[in-house]
């Protein structure tokens, strides 16, 4: 039997998609190369929607971690929702579909109605040096880049395991050369340390989370350090999950699988979705992105096309945020129900 040959040329690939991540108007199209997810470059001014430009810290290597806040103004406290991407460096596609999601919500006037309710902040590159890494050296990099550690003296963590919840729990290693490196502590990593105060200091107000990666068809909600283990609003949770996935289907888009990652992927402890609902964000999810036989190096004819079909769940939790009381107790730190 001769071997059926998937990709003729993964460098092309490579080299295509190292030219592809999305900015939005109006300095460039949304197909133009930017060497760095740079908020400041961009000029929203002239659109409907009200911005505000902010940092929630610095990455080890000093780069602003930027997020953009959308919303218009309002005498009343408003609710929130806050999307990250690009923890994981080599997943270049989900800082694609953030800066995507931010162009959506400044040019659409359908968004209008939605951003006088809700305030959406979106930060797409939590990891900017280990992205600048994979941009600039080497491709498939996916850990920050602190250190070196260990007796190899190797570079970087798992910023996904570093979180202050189940620190260390399962789905880790203590390698310092291992991708799933949780690293010497919990919160080791400065790029943690900044989400974690942004998010707990907010958390009254941000009522959903959502971290996009890449890749495979998931919405993945908690608990990730052991199966069987779920948040007391878990009924809530699952079913806001699997409108998601409606969405994403009647956009043209695969079906997604709806789960804890015990469930449908693996155990994982110490991530920033579990460390979310911890502080009582109700609604935290990670999105694993579609699923590609090119795997993390999705070709730029995909780009557009992921963000059509991706948009519309965002908008779901989105929604979801509207529909919440202000004075909800759900700001809460919330409990395990084990």
């Amino acid at each position: 039997m001769t071997p059926a040959v998937k990709l003729e040329n993964m460098g092309q690939i490579v080299r295509d998609d190292a030219i592809d991540t999305p900015r939005p108007p109006p300095s460039a199209s949304l197909d133009e190369n930017i060497k760095a997810v740079n908020l400041s470059e961009f000029d929203f001014n002239e659109y409907h929607s009200h911005q505000e430009l902010g940092s929630v810290g610095k990455s080890h290597e000093g780069r602003l971690m930027q997020y953009i806040k959308i919303g218009f103004p309002s005498e009343e406290p408003k609710n929130a929702f806050f999307v990250d991407a690009g923890i994981h460096a080599r997943e270049w596609i989900t800082p694609a579909v953030a800066l995507h999601f931010i162009n959506k919500l400044v040019t659409d006037p359908e968004m209008v109605s939605l951003l006088e309710d809700i305030d959406v902040y979106v930060l797409p590159s939590v990891n900017p040096d280990g992205y600048e890494y994979s941009r600039t050296v080497e491709r498939l990099w996916r850990k920050t880049r602190s250190g070196p550690r260990g007796p190899n003296q190797c570079y970087g963590v798992d910023p996904n395991r570093n979180f202050d919840f189940y620190w260390a729990y399962s789905g880790v290693s203590k390698d310092p050369c291992s991708e799933v490196y949780c690293g010497p502590s919990a919160l080791s990593e400065v790029e943690c340390q900044s989400l974690t105060q942004f998010l707990k200091s907010h958390n009254s107000s941000i009522k959903a989370y959502v971290s996009l990666h890449s890749y495979g068809n998931l919405i993945i909600h908690p608990w990730g350090h052991k199966l069987h283990a779920y948040p007391v609003d878990v009924d809530d949770i699952i079913r806001v999950g699997k409108e998601m996935a409606h969405a994403i289907t009647e956009a043209g888009g695969p079906e997604f699988t709806v789960g804890t990652g015990p469930e449908i992927l693996y155990e994982v402890a110490g991530s920033s979705q579990d460390y979310a609902e911890s502080v009582g964000i109700k609604y935290s999810y990670t999105m694993e992105l579609t699923n590609s036989f090119t795997g993390f190096v999705l070709p730029k004819s995909k780009i557009q096309t992921t963000a059509d079909h991706i948009l519309p769940a965002l908008l779901v939790v989105a929604d979801e945020v509207r529909l919440i009381d202000q004075q909800d107790s759900s700001s809460e730190e919330n409990e395990i129900d084990q």
